[in-house]
């Protein structure tokens, strides 16, 4: 909610009247804030430095952001904070009290109650539930989760660029942590280790349990015989909740944003009936081989995407296996990785070639040899 006052102030330092955002008298971090001003997005703090996001340098009014931390007094000269913005890390500047509109501190942190999370306002907490198995849900089927996202995201058609990929018409605020929602600042979250064997993605973090999976998995795949001909790559592990939320919740809202528009005028031509047709699907993630809104075995901090490279370092396999991807190469790749993954404890998601988990949930997951069952994996249930 924008304020504005009046504020005189008669110091021995400064003298004058401004007109600025309310703010907190002291701003203790981490909080959430609110851009009132366009501010550069960058990926160290300076004007010079380049910006995190390559489509949008300049996060616009209105983005929620999560302020983390800042390298001197807040709203003092060339300060810059710490943000998180859709589950990525940069820094903004936060040296204008009247470019940002600071909530309290800590709410994304803090646990939340039975009967699951509410938003700065508690607005949108009437669409949540809690999976006694897979954490805080968001919403529940495509009405809920439509309405949901409505609520939790402002939606900017100008921002559109392609049907089925994401971009930057969505905007969604960060929900708190809760069941299967670990905070990115969490203790429980470390980086994921250098292996003599397998390669790691930069950045990968996860919790303790998985990266002792993930030795394990190291010293299997040293010793396996086909250790000069593929290598093991750990893509990612955990995954801010954020990322999925802004992604699967950019997916709901254009979907929901072209039925409508051909609610009342038929679509015309040959790519209006395709565009219709891929709202239709996509107003469920879940056809689109990702998840409703809510907890899930990345953010949960149980899981990893991990992929087989063969000889030239190519990764031989992603989240799912087309008619023209299965090959007998293939094929095998994944079969030697689901038996060295088996070895260190860990299973496969059944519709998935490289979701790989240490903990969660028993269904949908196999062992090797009984993933051979649920080959090829097609991406979705």
């Amino acid at each position: 909610m924008k304020r504005t006052h009046v504020v005189s102030l008669g110091l021995t330092l400064v003298c004058g009247v401004a007109l600025a955002h309310a703010q907190p008298a002291a701003v203790k971090l981490p909080a959430d804030a609110t851009l009132v001003k366009p501010l550069g997005f960058r990926t160290a703090p300076g004007l010079g430095d380049t910006f995190v996001v390559s489509t949008r340098n300049y996060l616009p009014a209105a983005t929620r952001v999560r302020l983390l931390s800042a390298n001197g007094p807040m709203w003092a000269p060339n300060t810059y904070c710490q943000a998180e913005y859709a589950g990525k890390t940069g820094w903004i500047r936060c040296d204008d009290a009247s470019a940002l509109s600071v909530q309290a501190a800590g709410p994304q942190n803090q646990p939340v109650p039975n009967g699951g999370p509410a938003t700065a306002a508690g607005q949108c907490s009437n669409w949540s539930r809690q999976d006694a198995v897979k954490g805080l849900k968001f919403c529940t089927d495509v009405d809920s989760c439509r309405a949901f996202c409505q609520c939790d995201c402002s939606f900017n058609p100008s921002g559109w660029t392609s049907d089925d990929k994401t971009d930057t018409t969505t905007t969604c605020r960060p929900m708190p942590s809760g069941p299967g929602l670990i905070p990115s600042n969490s203790p429980e979250l470390k980086p994921v280790p250098s292996f003599s064997t397998i390669r790691v993605g930069s950045g990968a973090r996860a919790t303790q349990p998985v990266i002792d999976g993930l030795a394990r998995l190291d010293a299997v795949a040293a010793a396996a015989p086909w250790k000069s001909k593929y290598k093991v790559f750990v893509k990612s592990c955990y995954r801010p909740n954020e990322d999925d939320l802004q992604e699967d919740c950019s997916y709901v809202l254009k979907a929901a944003h072209v039925i409508k528009k051909y609610a009342t005028t038929p679509p015309a031509n040959a790519a209006e009936r395709k565009s219709l047709a891929w709202a239709q699907r996509a107003q469920d993630p879940r056809n689109l081989g990702r998840a409703l809104p809510g907890a899930n075995p990345h953010s949960a901090g149980v899981a990893c995407d991990i992929q087989m490279l063969d000889e030239r370092g190519k990764a031989l396999f992603d989240w799912q296996v087309s008619a023209s991807e299965d090959t007998p190469a293939v094929h095998e790749a994944s079969r030697a990785l689901d038996e060295a993954v088996t070895k260190a404890g860990g299973k496969r998601l059944t519709y998935e070639t490289w979701h790989y988990e240490w903990g969660g949930m028993a269904p949908s997951r196999c062992a090797f040899p009984a993933c051979d069952a649920f080959w090829p994996p097609k991406g979705s249930p």
